[in-house]
């Protein structure tokens, strides 16, 4: 399937349109935090799931993306539902079909739920349990830093804003040309400012292909074949990245 945007009709003139900011800080590693709410454990950033945490728990922050932290967590985990095994530095898997519960100590209370095939590194083990820990990725939002906003302890703070509901024209500079238009509602990070204005930056996906046999690997992109020629047939394009030169007043 082919895409098109009327480049012409989403032209925009004027400033971005910018709800009001939301701070997020950026957490020094090492440091700890504690989660204000259940949120998901993930492998990466907005990566696979690869278990859940309660409201509450303490953990140690070890990296930090933007939106997302990476923090080490421990916990206690029945040896039933584990097997032994050798990979990536771990020793230890979730074994049990339906995962299992992480546990704040052996028989206590549940702290976090923990997905079949979750690799950990043991760190001791008691009679029937296993005290275990591992790296994960976690919403920035879903978790307190201890200490922000105090006298003296101020850390550097990123900057994330939300455009308002007319969106706005994403431009090469202040005055320049429009590169993109943000709809209503999209999340930009601020990098730096310049009177009125505010350099951003925008996180999305697009889609790109693999080549397709035989095509030219130094590009990647068709750029010698017109609208018509795609329109029809476009079965023979179906998978292919196709470049265009517009131009619009």
């Amino acid at each position: 399937m082919i895409h098109s945007i009327d480049l012409s009709s989403r032209h925009v003139f004027g400033a971005l349109v910018l709800a009001p900011a939301l701070l997020i800080a950026a957490p020094a590693l090492g440091q700890t935090a504690v989660t204000n709410g259940e949120e998901n454990l993930r492998a990466g950033p907005n990566g696979v799931v690869l278990g859940q945490v309660r409201d509450g728990v303490v953990v140690e922050v070890t990296g930090d993306d933007g939106r997302w932290v990476r923090i080490r967590f421990q916990g206690w985990v029945w040896s039933r539902s584990l097997q032994a095994i050798d990979r990536d530095g771990f020793d230890l898997v979730v074994s049990a079909e339906d995962g299992e519960n992480l546990r704040g100590a052996p028989a206590g209370d549940v702290i976090g739920r923990l997905e079949k095939g979750m690799l950990l590194a043991q760190i001791e083990s008691a009679t029937g349990w296993r005290h275990v820990e591992r790296e994960v990725w976690i919403w920035k939002a879903s978790l307190d830093f201890p200490g922000d906003g105090e006298a003296g302890g101020e850390r550097e703070r990123a900057e994330w804003v939300r455009t308002g509901p007319a969106g706005g024209a994403i431009l090469s500079g202040p005055d320049g040309d429009t590169l993109a238009v943000a709809l209503p509602g999209a999340d930009v990070r601020i990098l730096g400012r310049d009177g009125n204005w505010a350099r951003v930056r925008v996180e999305g996906w697009t889609w790109i292909p693999d080549l397709p046999s035989g095509e030219d690997e130094a590009s990647g992109v068709l750029t010698e074949v017109s609208i018509e020629a795609v329109v029809s047939p476009p079965r023979q394009y179906r998978g292919s990245a196709v470049q265009w030169d517009v131009q619009f007043i």
